[in-house]
């Protein structure tokens, strides 16, 4: 018997629901192969300390949030190499790891409804710069940047004039100072309930950071025709995920699909020829740069 084959049956012999048989070899395989016999163990401590969580209540949603994670996997397996042995063991992982995830999930931004952007400026962080960007702190969505110099931040929302970025018509919710040389680290929250998209801007950056948000009430069609904004905006909705870009402008008018197969292979194709890429920072958060 492989170590594949017997792999494959950890399960079964742990439950005892395995033929006679099957039972056999698969023992005699890990008495003689220490690979196996030290899998074999740590098959059985980790499942014996899921069996004893206590119960939780699983979210509604943790179906979207594994198969979304477990699609993320796949998609970055082919960009770089075929599957190895033991690819299988290393999917149902991530999805043990992200069933027990799940069940303390938080959503990546905080919705106060009437207060903006509060920052919280600490220590000087040396000769540490960083530009701005959006980071997940304990599970709520923050701006931070460290700047060479004092800097205003703009946080503004909404608007669809895509002309420029951020857009003219977008209302502007906060205006904050980042200190030279000291971290900026502000919760991003929204005014009046979530928003198709937050736009922040700092003054010495040529390009915007974008965050789309989802919104639930709306009706997509399988392909988006407009600019790179809109179909970011619909991949957000379509997927039910925070998508965070730094855009230099909204791109041409095209037509792109959001059929929902893939998320990963929507943003492909929507990030075709641009020079640009995502990468899953969560289930619920992708970073386009």
């Amino acid at each position: 018997m492989t170590c594949d084959k017997a792999q494959e049956l950890f399960s079964e012999l742990h439950e005892e629901s395995i033929s006679e048989g099957l039972r056999q070899a698969v023992e005699r395989h890990i008495a003689e192969c220490p690979s196996c016999e030290h899998t074999f163990g740590v098959f059985g401590s980790t499942y014996r300390a899921i069996a004893d969580l206590p119960a939780m209540e699983v979210p509604s949603d943790i179906r979207e949030h594994i198969a979304r994670r477990l699609d993320h996997v796949d998609w970055e397996r082919k960009q770089t190499a075929p599957a190895g042995k033991g690819f299988r063991f290393v999917l149902l992982g991530v999805a043990a790891a992200l069933l027990v995830g799940a069940i303390v999930f938080r959503g990546p931004w905080s919705n106060s409804g009437s207060n903006g952007v509060g920052a919280n400026i600490t220590g000087a962080p040396g000769t540490l710069f960083k530009p701005l960007e959006t980071q997940l702190v304990e599970g709520s969505l923050h701006i931070q940047m460290v700047p060479k110099e004092d800097i205003r931040i703009q946080v503004l929302q909404g608007g669809s004039d895509f002309e420029t970025l951020p857009p003219r018509d977008a209302k502007r919710t906060r205006v904050d100072i980042a200190k030279a040389s000291e971290l900026y680290d502000a919760p991003l929250n929204v005014i009046g309930g979530t928003p198709p998209a937050l736009w922040l801007k700092a003054d010495n950056e040529t390009s915007t950071t974008a965050i789309f948000f989802p919104q639930p009430a709306v009706k997509l069609a399988n392909v988006s025709e407009g600019n790179l904004v809109q179909t970011l905006q619909a991949l957000a909705t379509r997927h039910n995920v925070t998508i965070e870009a730094r855009l230099e402008d909204a791109g041409p008018l095209t037509e792109r699909r959001i059929d929902g197969a893939s998320l990963m292979g929507n943003l492909d194709d929507a990030l075709a020829g641009t020079g640009l890429t995502a990468k899953m920072v969560s289930d619920s958060l992708v970073r386009i740069r």
